[in-house]
């Protein structure tokens, strides 16, 4: 009787792919996007009309009051 030989079976090799380098920082946000996204935050939880009342009333009235 001829032993069934135990075939050796190709183990699949994983092959080391070379990866074109995963950025580490998903591009670095420019900052203008940054402040804008806080703003808008703030915006949000602050009403926004009112933070431009309080800077216009703020920054114009003592330059209004010194022309005239």
């Amino acid at each position: 009787m001829p032993m069934p030989m135990p075939m050796p079976m190709p183990m699949p090799m994983p092959m080391p792919m070379p990866m074109p380098m995963p950025m580490p920082m998903p591009m670095p946000m420019p900052m203008r996007r940054r402040v804008s996204s806080l703003t808008a935050r703030r915006g949000r939880t602050e009403p926004r009309p009112r933070r431009t009342v309080q800077r216009t009333s703020s920054a114009r009235a003592p330059r209004r009051a010194r022309t005239l």
